[in-house]
């Protein structure tokens, strides 16, 4: 029951933490249609994924009020958690590790 799904880090005080986790709840997010707020890091930044990303709070509270007024694409939202799902990504390893 939610509008917009937040992951709202404290990459100031733990940068190398955040930027070491894998965005897992994005994509449960996306698979649900949900829009999604996150603070900024390299892995989504990476992914070049649909999330609206923040650097500060006042940016978080701007982006929240302009995120709950948009019309959202769910269908994008859906597509972009289908081709990050983790069947696709096993096959990236088995490929990467050259089997």
């Amino acid at each position: 029951h939610s509008n917009i799904g937040i992951i709202p880090f404290d990459r100031e005080n733990h940068k190398d933490l955040v930027d070491s986790i894998s965005p897992l709840k994005l994509l449960q997010y996306f698979a649900c249609g949900i829009p999604s707020l996150s603070v900024r890091w390299e892995q989504l930044e990476m992914m070049n994924s649909p999330v609206e990303m923040y650097d500060s709070s006042e940016e978080f509270i701007e982006k929240l009020r302009s995120l709950y007024q948009q019309n959202i694409e769910v269908n994008r939202l859906k597509s972009f958690a289908k081709q990050n799902d983790w069947s696709i990504r096993y096959d990236e390893i088995v490929k990467n590790l050259g089997f």
